[in-house]
């Protein structure tokens, strides 16, 4: 709307310079396309490396994994909207949440699900060590630990 004011002020001024002004007119629209194409572009890439993030541990966060998969197709649903009218061809495809028993199959995933669980194991354990060392020093007497009462 904002051009055709821009086009008629031109073609009130100086009915000469109207095919010019047409013409950067065009070339800035195409400009603005392809920078928002750009931005989104990035925006959808994003996504995908977080929809490949959970796609690789479902075993352990099957919830998340179904979350992200159904915000990413939700997201990429609006954004198709989005690029419709302003004549930006998308091809993006949904993407399926994978199901808890084909990851389950997935070596990649079993190895995933270990590393994770081992870490939280580890940190687990390193916490109950100290809290045996804290209560057996709690537990001797104030000789035992050579301090007088």
């Amino acid at each position: 709307m904002l051009d055709v004011l821009r086009l008629q002020r031109v073609l009130d001024e100086s009915p000469d310079k109207l095919d010019v002004r047409r013409l950067v007119l065009k070339d800035d629209r195409q400009k603005r396309r392809e920078l928002i194409s750009q931005r989104i572009e990035h925006l959808m890439a994003r996504m995908d490396a977080a929809a490949g993030t959970a796609n690789s541990n479902v075993l352990l966060h099957l919830p998340a994994h179904r979350t992200v998969v159904g915000s990413i197709n939700h997201v990429g649903s609006a954004v198709d909207e989005f690029h419709r009218p302003l004549g930006i061809e998308s091809g993006r495809r949904s993407l399926e949440a994978t199901r808890w028993w084909d990851a389950a199959r997935d070596p990649v995933q079993l190895k995933n699900a270990a590393a994770e669980a081992g870490r939280k194991a580890a940190v687990a354990g390193v916490a109950v060590v100290g809290v045996a060392v804290l209560a057996s020093r709690v537990a001797l007497a104030p000789e035992e630990r050579g301090e007088e009462e």
